[in-house]
């Protein structure tokens, strides 16, 4: 059975250099969450984490995500806050 996730491993490009520097800038400078790269490069969230983690990349914190989201309109403002 093959499917459009099948390329998991570390032989993945995520896991190369030139990964770890579109990692970088995919997530801190451009905004885009764990799931929006994985859509764009084809493969599932846990994989680019794993990615990230292996680059020593670090993730934004849930409540970090949440704002970028709330930003970018992904989400609407918790009805308990100003």
């Amino acid at each position: 059975m093959s499917n459009s996730y099948s390329r998991v491993g570390k032989d993945h490009y995520l896991f190369s250099s030139g990964g770890a520097q579109y990692l970088q800038k995919a997530h801190w400078e451009d905004g885009l969450s764990l799931r929006d790269i994985a859509k764009a490069q084809n493969c599932n969230a846990m994989l680019v984490s794993r990615a990230m983690s292996h680059h020593k990349i670090e993730k934004r914190t849930q409540s970090e995500s949440y704002k970028e989201a709330v930003k970018q309109g992904k989400v609407g403002r918790s009805p308990n806050k100003d």
